[in-house]
């Protein structure tokens, strides 16, 4: 799958996320928090001129619910995936059918966590990058 501006509908929310802890701990509290279940899949490679760079990616997927979660690591080996992003760790692709209020309150939950410096809704349409990451 291809990430591109499309992608960004009324069903689907991106967010970037500052904090400290590593990818597994946001996992943690993300899977507690959203009441998701993200696992580890393959990571997203891109090739830049220093060589390949590997970021870690997390995907939840409920098809009865037809929602789909995916949290990227922004930072490897001293690359971006998202280099317009570099002052934040993590991003968030929601992609859901379900009550974007109710996903919006649980996102604001995340913003009041220690664990969590920052939150912040991203439009997908404003970053150049966007469209070259491949998952």
């Amino acid at each position: 799958m291809k990430l591109s501006p499309e992608d960004a509908d009324e069903n689907t929310l991106m967010f970037s996320m500052v904090s400290s802890e590593s990818d597994l701990q946001i996992c943690m509290i993300l899977n507690r928090v959203l009441n998701i279940s993200l696992a580890m899949a393959g990571d997203v490679i891109v090739k830049r001129k220093s060589g390949q760079i590997h970021f870690r990616k997390y995907i939840f997927e409920n098809e009865d619910m037809v929602e789909k979660y995916i949290l990227f690591s922004n930072y490897s080996g001293g690359e971006y995936l998202f280099p317009e992003l570099k002052k934040n760790d993590f991003l968030l692709y929601i992609n859901t059918e379900a009550v974007m209020t109710v996903i919006e309150e649980r996102i604001t939950q995340l913003k009041i966590l220690p664990e969590i410096s920052g939150v912040f809704k991203i439009d997908p349409s404003r970053i150049k990058s966007f469209h070259k990451i491949m998952f």
